[in-house]
């Protein structure tokens, strides 16, 4: 339906509030309206209060009746559509208040989004200075991003005396671009010239700092904040994370206590205190917990997290306890069973994990739980059962199905079937053609089998649909340096993954071994220390160790073997191998220079 915005009324009526009520059936549509000052007039920040006018009445089109009483009937049969269809277009060619609310509040109901935002501008053009329709628009801009859009709904709030959402919509812009943070901030700084002493445009501010990564400037206008309103929740946690980014933890923890002193109840500062206090003494993070859950025991993320931290406190029993309360209580019970498996687990009694682990049927933790089934199942020999299990799940879940192939396919390749891997996965992408994640598990397979040129040509697959995938860059690089002798090829696609993810150990570790098949000793010793700190795992232990036993540093590299020996893993072999390999050289070598 055409939505007319500027079309003239055809024929009016004028009813009384209660006959208009009665016939619209819902007081929604009344057509009553107050008064609303002069759109050019301008609050003053601080608004004095004005005697209430008598209500007035405005002429209602007779035809607009007709068509509300349709869109009113359709709601009661549930025929949503037609409803909001007919409210839209009445709310543009009535402008009333009573309409316009109306139509909001069915399009919020079906979840129509970008259609409430429209009618929200279209209100505060029909009511400008009407306040809470002012914190309607803002709302929603800033909920769509839109928030240096929704700024100067913001400052008039502020002008009105109410600040808060200059504050809010602060937070909103978190999730913005960059170039919309840094604009939206200098509306701020601006404001702050006439306006320094806002507690919410301050908080505002330092929210905006924070996020163009501005930390110190953040942390002074925090205090500020604390220091003009010290009970501000808001304040005091910022000022406190703000402290613990700078590298303050101790001041960080010292302030939450002192907040926490003046506001025990406050379930966002005694969570952010129990946070900080688990980085260093979990003992005393779990006593916070307890008081949290004491505190508001109806919240089950605050039971959960108290299981988990008992779990690793080795409390056991107290673990299960608590699990148990969330299962009864029907609360996060996959998460609770997942947890419960664990604890099965390291207890050894398989059945029980199985169990539990197979009633985590939806949730984060359901992933989690069906690798725990395969790899139990698996382990115990009964491979078959494994691969029905996963069967099962593609079959109920198809929307999982690729994540369930992959799964299948990793388990076959840890129990040396490359051969039924590698048919797996070619039948799962002959009813996936070109899925990313299946073609990737198909290449590290093929890479398993020497079959270097069907490895390539799938990890190139992915490139052209994604060019920028840091993941598929990285493994054909390192595939080529292992693999092959193109290594300047791989320098350059290694390189790539690192622009992309700057921080992924991953890649700093192939790049690495790039640069030591290169020859480049002192780049590969660099990268691979920086690797080894971030993700000590055995790969990165013995590519570290070799680069440091080619260069002559014996012993150093026997150090680093050891160490990641001494740590918990399955991957020990790639390490032995090494130290194997590089010893039977090395005593080689001294053979030869014997004779």
């Amino acid at each position: 339906m055409p939505l007319y915005r500027d079309r003239a009324p055809q024929g009016s009526w004028r009813f009384s509030p209660a006959l208009l009520m009665a016939v619209l059936l819902l007081p929604a549509c009344a057509a009553t309206v107050a008064p609303s000052p002069p759109q050019d007039q301008q609050l003053a920040p601080e608004v004095s209060a004005v005697e209430t006018a008598p209500p007035v009445y405005r002429p209602f089109p007779v035809n607009s009746l007709f068509e509300l009483l349709v869109a009113e009937f359709a709601g009661i049969r549930g025929d949503i559509e037609p409803a909001i269809e007919i409210y839209l277009n009445q709310a543009y060619e009535t402008r009333d208040p009573a309409v316009i609310e109306r139509a909001i509040r069915i399009a919020s109901f079906v979840g129509l989004q970008d259609v409430v935002l429209n009618l929200a501008e279209l209100w505060v053009e029909v009511e400008p200075a009407e306040l809470d329709v002012r914190r309607l628009v803002a709302f929603h801009l800033a909920r769509a991003g839109r928030v240096v859009e929704a700024f100067p709904h913001a400052e008039y709030l502020l002008l009105a005396g109410d600040d808060n959402h200059l504050q809010a919509l602060a937070a909103f812009a978190v999730d913005t671009s960059d170039g919309e943070k840094d604009r939206l901030l200098a509306l701020y700084e601006e404001l702050a010239v006439n306006y320094p002493d806002r507690v919410g445009l301050m908080l505002g501010r330092a929210m905006l700092l924070r996020q163009v990564n501005r930390p110190e400037e953040s942390l002074a206008l925090a205090a500020q904040v604390i220091k003009a309103d010290p009970g501000n929740e808001t304040g005091q946690l910022l000022h406190a994370q703000l402290l613990h980014q700078v590298g303050q933890p101790t001041r960080a923890i010292r302030s939450l206590e002192k907040a926490l002193a003046e506001e025990p109840v406050s379930k966002r500062l005694r969570l952010q205190y129990a946070r900080f206090l688990a980085e260093t003494d979990l003992a005393l993070s779990r006593e916070q917990m307890v008081l949290l859950v004491e505190q508001f025991p109806e919240d089950p993320d605050l039971l959960f997290s108290l299981a988990l931290a008992s779990q690793e406190l080795g409390m056991s029993s107290e673990a299960e306890s608590l699990y148990q309360a969330l299962i009864d209580r029907h609360q996060r019970t996959g998460d609770a069973h997942y947890q419960l498996g664990r604890l099965a687990e390291i207890d050894g009694s398989l059945p029980r994990a199985l169990d539990h682990y197979r009633r985590v049927d939806s949730g984060s933790s359901m992933l989690a739980a069906t690798v725990r089934i395969v790899e139990i199942l698996a382990g115990q020999g009964d491979v078959l059962a494994a691969s029905e299990h996963l069967a099962l799940l593609r079959e109920a879940q198809p929307a999982n199905a690729a994540t369930f192939f992959q799964i299948e396919a990793e388990m076959l390749v840890r129990t040396g079937r490359l051969a039924e891997a590698r048919h797996l996965l070619d039948s799962a992408l002959e009813s996936q053609p070109g899925n990313p994640n299946l073609l990737y598990s198909r290449s590290v397979v093929s890479a398993r089998q020497d079959d270097i040129e069907s490895a390539e040509a799938d990890l190139r697959a992915i490139l052209v649909m994604d060019p920028d995938n840091a993941t598929a860059l990285n493994a054909l690089g390192y595939t080529l340096t292992t693999s092959t002798d193109r290594h300047h090829e791989a320098l350059e696609l290694v390189g790539r993954a690192l622009e992309l993810e700057p921080d992924n150990p991953a890649i700093i570790d192939s790049l690495g071994w790039v640069h030591y098949q290169l020859g480049n000793f002192a780049e590969a010793l660099a990268l691979l220390h920086r690797a080894y700190e971030a993700f000590p795992d055995p790969e990165v232990a013995a590519h570290l160790g070799e680069v440091l036993w080619m260069s002559g540093q014996h012993e150093e590299a026997r150090r680093v073997w050891s160490e990641a020996l001494d740590r918990p893993s399955d991957n020990h072999g790639v390490i032995l191998e090494t130290m194997q390999r590089l010893s039977a050289d090395t005593a080689a070598e001294s053979d030869h220079g014997g004779d």
